[in-house]
Formats: structure tokens, sequence, C-alpha cells
């Protein structure tokens, strides 16, 4: 999945999710099948509409980052799947091209492009003949840069979780403010002023 990629992929996930939320629609995830069940036509999701309605409007960047965090998760997940980080027949394949001295460039392009395993192997195999100080220089920068590729999209998910309860405590001090100021505007004596 390249970088121009992913607004597609997270239109996606969002249109298989209302696919299913709204409509009832089975979807298949990878191997797991998840049945259809029409959420927004229950009573729960009239619940959960009333209490996102009855938290104010700090709730809208509360659920938009909450949305932006399952959206994060979900690509995370498909792009670091074992199977495509580390393919299980890599190895073998790799051997199999070295005793059969087909290992080429063609050969060692293909195995950058397939895997990020296969990047690190390949920048090592490319600088085998170097010597072993060289060759492991080569090795630690290809890693670096797969682990910067891996890592991606985490420092806004940890931006997400660290803003979210913050966000969810403002909107608890502004409904407190919000009591305490009906109190002040009639007085005590309305109880149910409280409430909001």
């Amino acid at each position: 999945m390249q970088e121009h990629d992913l607004p597609a992929f997270f239109w996606d996930v969002a249109r298989v999710c209302r696919a299913w939320l709204e409509e009832g629609i089975p979807v298949k995830v990878g191997s797991v099948f998840i049945p259809g069940y029409p959420f927004f036509r229950t009573k729960e999701c009239c619940a959960v509409w009333e209490l996102i309605k009855a938290g104010g409007w700090l709730m809208l960047p509360i659920v938009v980052s909450s949305m932006l965090a399952v959206a994060i998760v979900l690509e995370r997940a498909w792009a670091l799947r074992s199977s495509r980080v580390s393919p299980p027949d890599l190895l073998a394949r790799v051997w199999q091209w070295i005793r059969n001295n087909e290992l080429n460039a063609e050969k060692l392009k293909q195995l950058r492009a397939e895997s990020p395993l296969g990047e690190i192997l390949a920048a090592g195999l490319l600088n085998s003949k170097h010597g072993r100080d060289i060759m492991k220089e080569s090795i630690e920068e290809s890693a670096s840069h797969v682990i910067h590729d891996m890592e991606k999209y985490l420092s806004l998910l940890g931006t997400v979780a660290v803003i979210s309860p913050l966000l969810g405590l403002l909107g608890t001090v502004v409904g407190i403010i919000e009591a305490f100021m009906a109190v002040t505007a009639t007085g005590l004596n309305d109880p149910s002023m409280l409430a909001g």
C-alpha cells in the first residue's frame, strides 16, 4: 500500500463500517466473517446518540478523534500483518537463489520491493562482498528506514490518545461551570437545573 492509497483505504474502511452498521450487510475482513447487524435501527444506537447529543459540542472532537484512532489502528494492523512484513517463504527463497547462483540485481530489486524484511536482507546481500563492517552498517541503515516506515502514524495515534481524555475532562469542567451558572441564575429552587 502506497501513501497516495491511504485516503482511499480510509474511505473503504468507512464505507464498510457504514454498510455493516446502518444496513446490516455482512462483512468479510480477512478470513473473519462478521454477520450483518443493523446497529442504527436498535434502541442501543438511540441511547448512544442521545449520550453524544447530551455531551454537548465537545463530543464532536472526541468522536472524531476516536474514529481517527480506530482508522489508524486498522491501517497499521493491515500494513503490519506478519505475512506482509515477513513472508514465510522469504528466507527459503533467498537461500535457493544463493545456492543456484541466481542472485542478481533484478532479484535483489524484487526482494527489496516485496517486504520490509526483504529490504533489510537485500541491503545486507548487496554489501556482502565489502566486508562484515560495511554489511552491518548497511543493514542497520536499511533497518532504520524500515522501522521509520513501520512506525508511520504512531505519533499521531499517541497524540490522539493524549488529547482525547483531556477533551473529556474539559467537557466535564464545562458541564460543571454550566451547572453552577444555572444555580446562580435560578437559585436552588429547582434541583433539575443541575442536570443540564
